[in-house]
């Protein structure tokens, strides 16, 4: 019957691999056992980057990089993990271990990496690496038209998903106009008299004092009045400066002064317009467009003549028997 040997080996060395060859006999035949490693240190791995606090925007590749060994063997393969969910391997140390992180989800994130030596073995989990993937704000800008010699408010939309924006920065071209870091009623800034002449207009949102932004651009027209009007309870007769090679004119009219909420009235080759059928004591705003020849770039260009505002008459109705006036 089998019965059980122990074995006792007092000279181990600490962290080293130890094996042992059984022989028994029976029968006058020899048996041996297979060759199995006692003791086996698990290896370990440390991440290198990226350091803690960092800040992704969104669409940004993350890499990550550690160090790792295996003192009783080798590292065959370093793990990557997000938040305890595995989010890739590298099998080749050449280079060192790492692993690109792409569309990473907005939030908060916690790194971590593994090592897995030689005989398969797992290492302990390294130390987390905190960091954030953010979103960044979004700004619009409209575009409008002011008067010669008029001051202009600047101003500019925004949102931030996930975050807090801190300041908006107005520029032309490269030169800063001026920066709103308050907010409180808005985005805003007080343009004071700008040259007459059209404004390519770009403002940027910046979120916590980092350099995540976004842009967003206006046309800032300046227009000359609208000349010679002649106002009545239900109608308006007014005139503009001839454009040179214009084919023709288009006027828009709208409630306000805002050319996206602005409609198309008519379009004709005179100077001059008639607007008849509209109601009393109401403000109107009108902007007037040249249409010029088509070039090779620009199938069809344009160039601002004007802009004006102008109310209606109060119409008063007379008693039986007398004519009827305006205010």
């Amino acid at each position: 019957m089998d019965s059980l040997v122990e074995i006792a080996n007092t000279r181990c060395v600490p962290f080293n691999f130890f094996y042992y060859r059984v022989l028994s006999h029976r029968n006058n035949e020899t048996s041996a056992s297979s060759n199995t490693p006692v003791n086996n240190v698990l290896p370990t791995a440390s991440l290198t980057t990226p350091s803690t606090g960092h800040v992704a925007q969104q669409g940004d590749s993350i890499t990550l990089t550690a160090t790792a060994a295996d003192i009783d063997g080798t590292v065959a393969s370093v793990q990557f993990f997000n938040n305890g969910t595995a989010i890739g391997t590298d099998t080749s140390s050449a280079g060192g271990w790492s692993f690109t992180w792409t569309d990473a989800p907005i939030g908060d994130y916690s790194l971590t990496a593994k090592a897995v030596d030689n005989g398969s073995a797992i290492g302990h989990v390294s130390l987390s690496v905190i960091g954030r993937v953010d979103a960044p704000p979004t700004i619009s800008l409209d575009d409008t038209t002011f008067g010669a010699g008029e001051d202009v408010t600047l101003s500019a939309s925004t949102d931030d998903p996930d975050n807090v924006i801190t300041s908006v920065a107005f520029y032309e071209g490269s030169t800063l106009l001026g920066t709103d870091s308050d907010g409180s009623d808005g985005w805003t800034y007080d343009w004071s008299d700008p040259s007459d002449a059209n404004h390519t207009i770009h403002a940027v949102a910046t979120e916590n004092g980092s350099t995540i932004s976004s842009t967003a651009t206006a046309a800032f027209v300046a227009t000359t009045p609208l000349g010679n009007p002649t106002i009545q309870a239900n109608e308006i007769d007014f005139s503009w400066p001839a454009v040179e090679d214009a084919d023709d004119y288009t006027i828009y009219r709208g409630a306000t002064s805002n050319t996206s909420e602005m409609t198309l009235v008519t379009t004709l080759a005179e100077t001059s317009y008639d607007d008849t059928g509209l109601d009393t004591a109401t403000l109107y705003y009108y902007r007037i467009v040249a249409n010029l020849p088509a070039t090779e770039t620009d199938p069809t260009p344009t160039s601002e003549v004007g802009s004006a505002s102008f109310t209606t008459r109060v119409a008063l109705t007379a008693a039986s028997g007398l004519t009827p006036i305006q205010a």
